[in-house]
């Protein structure tokens, strides 16, 4: 009959490890486990709307200042003119993620007298006259809408390319 040499203490602590332990992945483990994308080529895709989210951020370049925007992830379900849509490694690219950030207090026109994208986005995805008054109840009546638009690549602050939005447009002429 073997005695327990340890304290009650000893136990409670070695129990205590054992419930409470965590462990983290290494720096290794995260990168093999990040997820990659492979960037979309430059070129018009349909996509639909499928993630909104309104909130308040820092203003771009401007750390003391606050603004409202709404965040919003676009999936791509085609290129424009309705063929399969493959990124530059010649993978399907349907479901692919884009993001865009509309800024409902940038709904105007840019200084060369064209539209914003954000105002571009809202007029055609809801169908309205984009020189005209444009309204909506609520951001979310646009989810599940369909916009059109010209997406390109740009690097980020890592140096990494990323897709943009660099502009939407307007549906295509359906033909009967």
């Amino acid at each position: 009959m073997e005695k327990n040499l340890k304290t009650n203490d000893e136990k409670v602590a070695e129990k205590y490890n054992e419930i409470n332990f965590m462990q983290f992945p290494s720096k290794q483990q995260l990168d093999s486990s990040k997820k990659t994308f492979t960037i979309l080529p430059h070129d018009d895709y349909e996509l639909v709307i499928s993630k909104i989210e309104p909130k308040t951020q820092q203003k771009y370049q401007k750390p003391d200042e606050t603004e409202d925007v709404v965040n919003m992830t676009l999936e791509v379900q085609a290129l424009r003119d309705g063929s399969e849509p493959f990124d530059i490694k010649g993978e399907s690219a349907v479901d692919r993620k884009v993001f865009f950030t509309l800024r409902p207090n940038s709904l105007g026109y840019k200084q060369d007298g064209t539209p914003s994208k954000s105002r571009e986005l809202l007029a055609y995805s809801t169908g309205q006259d984009i020189d005209s008054e444009l309204g909506i109840e609520n951001w979310e009546v646009l989810l599940g809408k369909t916009v059109y638009a010209e997406v390109g690549k740009k690097q980020n602050s890592k140096g990494e390319d990323k897709n943009i939005i660099l502009r939407f447009l307007l549906p295509p002429k359906r033909t009967s």
